[in-house]
């Protein structure tokens, strides 16, 4: 249960980082703000798609919105990671993160925070969900024991 609460932390915390960022928009272009919360609403599933729904801990989901959002999605089989799988993550978060800078930029204290957010969500699920995560098959996996 600690980890599920982590899960939904990090994944609260990397959200909230979010909400600085497409405000950050809004405040110079209503337009730009509706491309970046499109593409947000295109990466998130993309990522879910390419990783999450390929995970053997998907069930029992430490991030739980995540697992329970891969659930809902198109079966794939279990197993190893492909260049596509990782590019579907890859790609998507470089957009997420990579396309409000200069915006972010603009207002030093949102750009502050959104990486405060981002570098704590990441602390999180690196030091107290990916030592509990029984996807053996992740990169980020810590959990030596399923190996």
């Amino acid at each position: 249960m600690k980890v599920n609460i982590h899960g939904i932390i990090s994944i609260a915390i990397f959200f909230l980082g979010i909400i600085f960022s497409i405000t950050a928009i809004y405040n110079e272009s209503e337009i730009i703000t509706i491309v970046y919360v499109a593409l947000l609403l295109i990466s998130f599933p993309v990522i879910i798609y390419s990783y999450c729904t390929k995970c053997a801990g998907r069930f029992n989901c430490a991030h739980v919105i995540l697992g329970k959002l891969a659930q809902l999605m198109p079966k794939r089989k279990a197993g190893a990671y492909t260049p596509a799988d990782y590019a579907g993550v890859l790609i998507p978060v470089i957009i997420i993160i990579a396309f409000p800078q200069l915006w972010l930029w603009k207002i030093k204290w949102m750009f502050v925070l959104f990486w405060l957010f981002t570098f704590i969500a990441v602390w999180e699920i690196s030091r107290f969900v990916c030592t509990n995560c029984k996807n053996d098959r992740c990169v980020l996996c810590k959990n030596k024991c399923f190996r």
